[in-house]
């Protein structure tokens, strides 16, 4: 996450351009041609061990030179490199996926399964991929899942957190959700576990016919990890979620869940958010801002509800949000919260303002795999500037950048 303080004397609309690091036909232009990269020698007729070793010596790029064949088991272990490396395109692991089911004569259910029993969810590089890998696993025919009812089964008692959700949500694919429910109903850990996988669930009808029982685990009588990890769900699903928004709003007012109610809150659009809770909400969130120490309002949490905070005074009384914006001003800074989009080479956030006169604080927060670049302008420099960043061109002794 980047953070960065301004204090600007003109209203401006901050230009958000964007680049990838990957390697594009672009690359050279500027500095010389780059030199093509050699194929690496790999000897293939080694152990595994020592074939893993020198695959893992390789980057991305050279990676993908290795030269594969599925009418050989020995190219197996070049797919499975590609398969989990950090960072590759979707297009290659998909490749690599296929390479596989062709060697071992097996399906893609097999081969991921396999796979995503052996990620370390510790390591945040590998969990990321193996959320890739169960994106891959999910979106596999319910036919073909189903044939591996008893797997993903077992996988929902596994030690890994990643693994544990994948089975739950393969169950559901495979649309057998009355076998994941029940199971989720060995203990909080499980139940735990089944409400993390909602998230992973590729369709959205599938998020949403899930709906009653994730409210259900909202009861006071949950434990507090419960209920958090509900609300957190009831992010991800589309169906009622003006429903879902009036639902949340007494959550703003308990202090252990005030956040996770906040974060999924600012995900429901603002045409579902009803006018005079909006207003509730406000007075409460305002309130919680006075009443927070000076040291805090620098944390996310506290930056999430403030950025909640804004959004709803929009949908307040001029003169009543007025009155509350003066009183946010003695206290915070204006906080635009940015993320990025995976794999879509855009942000969320389209375009803000900022009053005249007053600092700002925009933090960037990049969640993706490859680099991206925030550019701030004057006032009517967007096209000078993008031009400029494009005749600049990337830099081959910056790997492209």
């Amino acid at each position: 996450m980047m953070k960065m303080f301004w204090g600007i004397p003109v209203c401006l609309v901050c230009s958000l351009m964007l680049a990838q690091t990957h390697q594009h036909d672009h690359e050279g232009h500027e500095h010389g041609e780059k030199k093509p990269v050699e194929p690496p020698k790999i000897f293939l007729d080694k152990t595994l061990r020592i074939v893993q070793y020198q695959l893992s010596r390789l980057d991305n790029e050279r990676l993908l030179l290795v030269e594969r064949k599925t009418d050989d088991p020995k190219y197996a272990p070049v797919y499975s490199a590609i398969l989990t490396r950090a960072g590759m395109s979707p297009q290659y692991r998909e490749e690599a996926l296929q390479g596989l089911v062709t060697i071992n004569k097996s399906d893609a259910s097999t081969e991921l399964l396999k796979i995503l029993e052996s990620i370390d969810a510790a390591d945040s590089q590998e969990l990321r991929t193996g959320q890739q890998l169960a994106g891959l696993l999910l979106a596999q025919p319910k036919e073909e899942l189903s044939q591996h009812t008893e797997t993903l089964l077992a996988a929902t008692k596994s030690d890994s957190n990643l693994y544990r959700a994948v089975g739950y949500a393969g169950l559901i694919t495979a649309d057998r959700a009355e076998t994941a429910l029940k199971q989720s109903q060995a203990g909080q850990s499980a139940t735990l576990d089944f409400l993390q996988a909602i998230p992973l669930l590729p369709k959205p009808q599938l998020r949403s016919s899930l709906r009653e029982s994730i409210i259900e685990l909202l009861a006071e009588e949950n434990p507090v990890p419960v209920r958090k990890e509900a609300i957190v769900a009831l992010a991800t699903v589309p169906k009622d979620q003006a429903e879902t928004f009036q639902l949340l709003a007494p959550f703003l007012g308990n202090a252990e869940l005030r956040i996770a109610a906040v974060r999924t809150m600012l995900k429901i659009p603002p045409k579902d958010r009803d006018p005079e809770t909006s207003a509730a909400l406000v007075a409460g969130l305002v309130d919680f801002a006075e009443q927070t120490p000076p040291a805090e309002r620098t944390t996310d949490e506290f930056i999430d509800a403030m950025q909640f905070c804004d959004q709803l005074l929009a949908m307040v009384p001029v003169e009543q949000a007025r009155e509350y914006r003066a009183r946010l001003r003695e206290i915070t800074v204006r906080v635009v919260r940015i993320r990025t989009i995976e794999e879509e080479m855009r942000y969320d956030t389209p375009y803000f303002a900022v009053e005249a006169g007053r600092p700002v604080q925009v933090v960037l927060q990049n969640e993706d795999l490859m680099p991206h670049n925030l550019v701030i302008t004057v006032n009517g420099a967007l096209q000078e500037v993008a031009e400029l960043g494009a005749l600049v061109g990337p830099s081959p002794a910056d790997v492209g950048k």
